[in-house]
């Protein structure tokens, strides 16, 4: 997308998957990066206007949102640890394997070579955007890189606001800690900012209510949830839920509610206790869900249904390549699986909300996630190969391999590479490193960016090489240890969805017997 609107006018026809999942053959006319109708008949639209050609199993999906990822590590393979599952997020972070194989060897490649941070930016959107993502949560903002107001950007960033269209002035603030251990205690401590010599839960407030705020994106209480009582909830987890809760930052609901705030893992709320369901919904708060990762390190993830059936916000996010999913469409594929060894009541719809409606719901906006006129025109065509009138069905079962092309402000930036260059855009092709389901397929790079896909990838995978350390490939479906390990988790799935459906049914027996006794 530019910051300026793509501005071709054009009209293409899908079976559109509309809100809250349903679905209908619709013509989409895209006018100065805005959907201007979505209409079932074909609508009148101005001379010159370039008609899209597309084939019947053309399905055409919403944007997705991914509000919890770290980009800079997005070039690493899965990690394989045998260490784990841990307690927290404060255990993996101090293991010396973690740090082997993950932060140093990051930080080593971005030492190497100062170009090398570019090229990371690029495949971390790249990676995103292959998985149908149009606003990802603080990704690299190559605008920034190039220096220029009107520079090109792959993705829509939340740590830039007018890449949403939202008020100049205000900040979507991600953290990545309001409290870390106490070295002697072990209790959650307040995490101070040294500048403003304050907790960061004291800045938070202090510029929430001094309307510097649009949204917060925090981690909170990751660790285990203790959900099927597997292995146990973390301690630290649920007393750092407990001191968020009771920190004065937090005391005014109204003042929270204003400013959408949505806790990134969350695993150390109690959703059987009415004080912490309480909490969040008197002040609106929302929860980003990372199923994958939480399954990986902790061994154990959210009872969703429960989330669900108190009315609180969920959206799906995708974490990093360590340790979870590509992009956001993966995390609701496996999401769907986890919910299924459950045998829990959530809808597929209700699926495809958690990276759409909701997701945009924890940004306070309701101009994402949907395919509406007077919308901005964000959205990926997927050239499904079922016959199929489901768009759920389609949405779940087809991979990154089938995406015909990913539109952002109007402005085709990924997909085939055909389809791309009849939009007279130029492309580059992925690097033929990626694989056969890489074939074909291209992207749109700003060429202020100079950089040339197959080389420089190539010169990274290179340097990853010598330290024996593996690239993560740009597409899940050409991604053979990512797709291993993901086989291995949900066989652990399968048995971690039989042990919770058993504790779920002897704590709806003891309810049972507490209400007749």
């Amino acid at each position: 997308m530019q910051h300026g609107p793509f501005e071709p006018s054009y009209l293409l026809r899908g079976q559109v998957a509309l809100t809250g999942g349903e679905a209908g053959e619709r013509y989409l006319h895209v006018e100065r990066g805005t959907i201007t109708s979505v209409t079932a008949e074909r609508p009148e639209v101005p001379e010159g206007t370039l008609e899209v050609h597309t084939r019947e199993g053309d399905w055409i999906f919403p944007g997705l949102l991914d509000l919890h990822t770290h980009s800079d590590y997005n070039v690493l393979p899965i990690w394989d640890s045998a260490i784990g599952p841990f307690d927290n997020r404060f255990g993996w972070r101090g293991d010396p394997v973690y740090r082997r194989q993950v932060s140093e060897t990051k930080y080593r490649l971005v030492d190497a070579d100062e170009r090398n941070q570019l090229i990371l930016e690029v495949f971390a959107e790249l990676q995103a955007i292959a998985g149908g993502t149009t606003v990802l949560q603080e990704s690299y903002a190559l605008d920034r890189n190039l220096g220029s107001d009107d520079s090109l950007l792959l993705v829509r960033d939340t740590a830039d606001p007018s890449d949403l269209g939202l008020p100049e002035g205000g900040e979507i603030r991600s953290v990545v800690d309001f409290f870390r251990p106490d070295k002697e205690t072990g209790e959650p401590s307040p995490v101070f900012d040294d500048k403003r010599q304050m907790t960061r839960l004291a800045a938070y407030a202090e510029d929430r209510d001094a309307g510097r705020l649009l949204a917060v994106l925090p981690h909170l209480a990751e660790g285990r949830s203790g959900f099927g009582r597997a292995l146990g909830k973390d301690p630290y987890s649920r007393a750092e839920f407990e001191a968020f809760m009771s920190d004065p930052a937090l005391a005014d609901a109204g003042a929270v509610a204003a400013v959408p705030l949505a806790i990134i893992h969350g695993s150390g709320i109690d959703p059987y206790d009415a004080a912490h369901l309480r909490f969040l919904r008197e002040r609106q708060i929302s929860v980003i869900w990372s199923p994958v990762s939480n399954l990986l390190l902790y061994g154990d993830t959210l009872d969703v249904e429960a989330y669900l059936d108190a009315g609180i916000n969920l959206a799906l996010g995708s974490d990093w390549s360590p340790s979870g999913s590509k992009h956001v469409w993966d995390e609701a594929k496996f999401a769907r699986f986890y919910l299924d060894a459950l045998g829990a009541q959530v809808s597929d719809a209700q699926i495809f909300q958690m990276v759409t409606e909701n997701a945009a719901r924890c940004l306070g906006s309701d101009r994402f996630g949907r395919i509406a006129a007077g919308g901005p025109a964000d959205f990926f065509v997927v050239r499904s190969p079922m016959p199929s009138k489901s768009g759920m069905e389609v949405f779940l079962a087809t991979t990154d391999h089938h995406v015909h092309a990913v539109v952002i402000g109007g402005r085709p930036v990924y997909g085939d590479r055909a389809l791309l260059e009849s939009f007279g855009v130029a492309t580059q092709p992925l690097p033929r490193v990626e694989g056969t389901a890489a074939a074909n397929k291209a992207v749109h790079l700003p060429p202020e960016l100079d950089v040339d896909l197959e080389n420089d990838l190539q010169r990274v995978e290179d340097w990853l090489k010598l330290h024996a350390v593996l690239r993560s490939n740009t597409l899940a479906s050409s991604d053979v240890p990512y797709q291993r390990r993901r086989v291995e988790l949900k066989a652990a799935t399968v048995k971690f969805g039989w042990s919770a459906q058993r504790w779920l049914h002897e704590r709806w027996k003891q309810q049972q017997r507490g209400q007749t006794g």
